[in-house]
């Protein structure tokens, strides 16, 4: 965002949150889904969630591909 939404300095201060989540199924296996959150109190709407991640290990054939999903805030007004 070219202006940063009119915030001076065009640098925001944030907090990284990081914790895993854990299936455990009937055959007694389990998958785990990583989740990071971003979050800031310098941004000026309510909730600060800058950004929301997860990353988890999906089957593929044969294989388990790694894949991590993002939503970031990219726009806002001040």
């Amino acid at each position: 965002m070219p202006d940063c939404g009119n915030i001076s300095n065009c640098k925001l201060e944030g907090d990284q949150i990081t914790y895993d989540v854990v299936f455990l199924f009937e055959d007694e296996s389990t998958q785990r889904h990583t989740v990071e959150w971003l979050i800031s109190e310098d941004v000026p709407f309510y909730a600060g969630l800058l950004k929301q991640c997860t990353t988890s290990f999906v089957p593929v054939d044969d294989l388990r591909v790694l894949v991590k999903q993002c939503r970031d805030v990219v726009d806002f007004k001040k």
